[in-house]
């Protein structure tokens, strides 16, 4: 019992329900079509302009949220008639929607983000930081892929003509939408308010704008929010608090430095052991919940850091990178389950349309394993 409470008795936690209640706000707003409504004005009328503005929406709305299930909801739902209609498959609709929304793994304000410094011990303003530049990587080289399809399908282009009034009202509508990530990155990168106070403050704007302003959020809908993000909270740390137990067993019996030793008798290459260690991670993404995984892991991967001398936020950027590709692998890939009810296309057409993605994403894994700068650049 005791092992339970000292397991989620952190300071650093209240910010996971405060995200939380903050993605399900937003949800319930409207500011996700705001958001692509935005994109639409920049990129829509390119090759490949329809793809770059999903996975843009996507990226934005999964720093709001911090869900990567609701952000492939929700921006699924938005753009699926679109894209339909300008002649994209509804599978390939659905890889995309899933590319884009399991960059809420890297992209803060991440659960599992603030799962993994809870548990690790690390400090989650630097994971922010990290995840922050790890998913504006991820997102352009996605954004690259799209346009480089986009000049080999034959798809009917956006022939929407933008009159100035237009450009004015979307964008009139869009910047307060817009200031909720720019909220996340100005407070916590200036080192202004902790990740904690920042949630709260992401609260009381999201029901400021959605509220008063939008008129698309009542009393009703506030309450299914505090009470969703309730339950999804309860669930989280109930599995923090049993993992916690777990993770002090398994520091008990002097498993990490077993299984440290054991992998030093192999090979001292630092190189092949961070391989090594992505690879079980990432097919341990498949099968399990990228939390489960950090929290069950945590004191190998404390270890490893400490034994290796490796960068932790550098690592800690890796092992979440990992576990994004892991929500849209099959057979339990999240992300491509809700991308599956969306589009109404089945897994496995799905899962053939995202392997571009993948690899696109397996590239961007072995340069961050390659140049830490990637995810140290702001730290």
């Amino acid at each position: 019992i005791q092992r339970m409470y000292s397991g989620v008795d952190k300071m650093t936690l209240l910010a996971l329900p405060g995200f939380l209640i903050a993605g399900n706000l937003m949800d319930q707003g409207g500011l996700a079509k705001r958001l692509v409504s935005f994109c639409e004005l920049f990129v829509a009328k390119l090759p490949g302009g329809l793809p770059i503005v999903t996975v843009a929406a996507s990226a934005i709305f999964g720093a709001i949220s911090g869900s990567g299930v609701a952000t492939t909801a929700v921006v699924g739902g938005i753009m699926l008639p679109e894209m339909k209609q300008r002649g994209y498959e509804p599978s390939y609709v659905g890889a995309l929607i899933t590319s884009g929304g399991v960059l809420d793994a890297v992209i803060p304000p991440s659960v599992i983000l603030v799962v993994y410094g809870a548990a690790t011990g690390t400090s989650i303003a630097d994971l922010f930081k990290a995840g922050f530049s790890v998913g504006l990587f991820m997102m352009i080289s996605v954004m690259i892929l799209c346009i480089i399809q986009g000049r080999r399908q034959n798809i009917t282009l956006v022939k929407k003509v933008y009159t100035k009034e237009m450009v004015l009202s979307t964008l009139k509508e869009s910047i307060l939408a817009l200031l909720a990530p720019l909220l996340i990155i100005v407070g916590i990168f200036g080192g202004f308010v902790t990740p904690t106070e920042c949630s709260v403050i992401l609260i009381a704007y999201v029901i400021l704008v959605c509220g008063p302003i939008f008129h698309e959020l009542s009393l009703a809908s506030i309450w299914e929010s505090f009470k969703k993000a309730a339950l999804q909270s309860a669930a989280i740390l109930l599995i923090l608090s049993t993992a916690s137990v777990f993770g002090w067993i398994i520091a008990y019996t002097k498993l990490p430095n077993m299984l440290m030793n054991a992998i030093l008798a192999i090979t001292a290459n630092k190189v092949l052991i961070v391989l090594a260690v992505n690879l079980v991670v990432l097919v341990a993404g498949m099968f399990m919940s990228g939390t489960a995984i950090v929290l069950i892991a945590a004191p190998i991967l404390t270890v490893l850091c400490s034994t290796l001398q490796i960068n932790p936020v550098h690592f800690g950027a890796m092992i979440l990178m990992n576990l994004a590709i892991g929500c849209m692998t099959p057979p339990f890939g999240t992300c491509l389950y809700a991308s599956s009810m969306v589009t109404k296309a089945p897994v496995e057409k799905i899962a053939v349309k995202i392997i571009p993605f993948l690899l696109v994403y397996f590239i961007d894994l072995v340069l961050l394993m390659l140049f830490p700068d990637i995810a140290l650049i702001f730290v």
